[in-house]
């Protein structure tokens, strides 16, 4: 479990919906490491070191980390549509502390973890195939119809997915969607 969760002393869903400051998240040391690496500018090696001894100094994984772990494994080796008494049970936990635990990780509810992965891999699909429609990729990703997951596309893009039509260029870097 990567994120900001080991290096910081809150929950993370104190911050989620939200632009939280270096201050709010860091606390002064966060201050001061800003402001080292501002005076390092332009030594790119100096600036590393200094990243580097600040996280490896706050690194304080908790002592859920394995489950989490385990958690995260179960949702994202599924459709998306995973229960959350069916995480608990893989983790040996109470979906009552699976709740807490995603949220506490990753700032958001085991639910909406697994609506984003599952919107992942229909952008993937989208992206490594532009042929195929719609209703195929709703088939293949877990949703109950197209409209379904046209609401799940407005949700997480913003747009419907024909609204991204011919938005990324095709001579764009590599991890650019094609024009669908």
């Amino acid at each position: 479990v990567g994120g900001l969760m080991p290096f910081v002393r809150r929950s993370l869903d104190a911050y989620t919906g939200r632009v939280v400051g270096i201050a709010e998240s860091l606390g002064k040391e966060g201050v001061a490491l800003d402001d080292e690496l501002r005076r390092l500018h332009g030594d790119t090696a100096a600036q590393a070191a200094a990243l580097d001894a600040f996280f490896l100094a706050r690194l304080q994984p908790h002592p859920d980390h394995d489950h989490m772990r385990t958690l995260l494994a179960a949702v994202n080796g599924s459709d998306g549509s995973v229960r959350v008494d069916t995480l608990g049970e893989h983790a040996n936990l109470s979906p009552r502390t699976v709740g807490r635990m995603f949220k506490r990780y990753l700032g958001v509810a085991p639910k909406t973890y697994a609506q984003v992965v599952r919107f992942q891999r229909c952008l993937n699909r989208l992206r490594h195939d532009p042929g195929v429609t719609l209703s195929e990729i709703a088939t293949q990703c877990g949703y109950y119809d197209q409209s379904h997951l046209v609401r799940a596309y407005r949700r997480f893009a913003g747009v419907v997915p024909v609204q991204h039509a011919g938005y990324f260029p095709a001579d764009g870097p590599h991890d650019f969607s094609p024009n669908v």
